[in-house]
């Protein structure tokens, strides 16, 4: 799974306020604000970047062991994923 290179779809609108994204479900228009993680997650997925890639740059900004990092984005992801916000 570490070589998926997950992309935002066409079914979610965002932009940043103040200093985080805030996502809308096109199909629901719900709203979902992101937290700093959250937003720095989401800018790198724009189709070009690994799994490891994202654990890399959390770990950069973040201060959390690796296997945490990892949990963590990955669980970030599997959500967006099921929100069908990823392709």
């Amino acid at each position: 799974m570490n070589d998926w290179r997950p992309k935002r779809t066409d079914q979610v609108y965002w932009q940043f306020s103040d200093d985080v994204i805030v996502l809308k479900d096109a199909e629901t228009g719900w709203f979902y604000r992101l937290n700093d993680v959250g937003t720095l997650i989401w800018e790198l997925v724009d189709g070009t970047h690994t799994i490891d890639d994202i654990v890399r740059e959390v770990l950069n900004e973040y201060d959390v062991t690796p296997e945490q990092a990892h949990a963590d984005v990955m669980e970030f992801l599997e959500n967006l994923r099921d929100l069908n916000f990823l392709e």
